[in-house]
């Protein structure tokens, strides 16, 4: 494993939509701040938290013209798209994603994040339509329950009928109890997905009291002891 120019690690190569991010190129489009599920670890501030608002690159807004407005004038080439839980907002998120298509051509490269829990096919085949690449939050970094780490895989696999391995990943916050069972998680999910990313685990104004009640912060910072680790 390397450490790269831009603060992190990696290993066998970036995914694709990493690759603009890193350049700066991705404008981030923010869904919705509510979601289906309450996970303790969540780093949405109080601002977006169960807050039903979008913003292209941190700019509160609604309309196609703010959208085309801000990628102009952000130079972005790509666009990244998060929540809250996005598919409690599919029609809104294939009617930003599919505008930034229209205009921008079939190469303006679009990664989604989103949580397994309200995964279906139905939704993937929706989504796979203007999606470039799927980056998925498992239900089980949330909680040890096996029985939902089986549901997780079945979910993911649900993905290779829409997109190229290499465009399927899964994203996770390096809690550093959870050690054993994010291995076993990546491990059972390797033959699914193209890749990994894992995000040092650090505090927020929306999880700071269960944080710092299970986990030790590094010295000077609001990063989580033994994260990146």
């Amino acid at each position: 494993m390397k450490k790269t120019k831009y603060s992190s690690y990696n290993l066998n190569g970036l995914p694709e939509g990493c690759k603009y991010c890193v350049k700066g190129e991705k404008l981030v489009l923010f869904i919705s701040g509510i979601c289906s599920r309450n996970c303790w670890y969540c780093s949405l501030s109080e601002k977006r938290k169960n807050k039903d608002i979008i913003l292209f690159n941190e700019k509160q807004a609604k309309s196609i013209k703010d959208l085309i407005n801000e990628v102009k004038e952000s130079n972005a080439t790509s666009a990244g798209i998060t929540g809250g839980d996005l598919l409690l907002f599919l029609s809104r998120t294939i009617k930003y994603a599919k505008v930034l298509k229209k205009h921008f051509g079939k190469k303006f490269h679009i990664h989604i994040y989103i949580p397994t829990k309200l995964i279906k096919r139905s939704n993937l085949k929706e989504l796979s339509k203007y999606i470039d690449e799927i980056r998925f939050n498992p239900e089980f970094s949330s909680t040890n329950n096996k029985n939902v780490l089986d549901k997780d895989l079945k979910k993911i696999k649900l993905a290779s009928l829409f997109w190229k391995k290499s465009n399927i990943g899964i994203e996770l916050p390096m809690i550093p109890d959870r050690k054993q069972d994010f291995l076993e998680l990546i491990e059972k999910s390797k033959d699914l997905i193209g890749f990994v990313n894992l995000n040092e685990f650090e505090l927020s104004e929306t999880n700071s009291k269960i944080t710092t009640k299970k986990n030790i912060l590094n010295e000077g910072g609001y990063t989580i002891k033994d994260s990146i680790k």
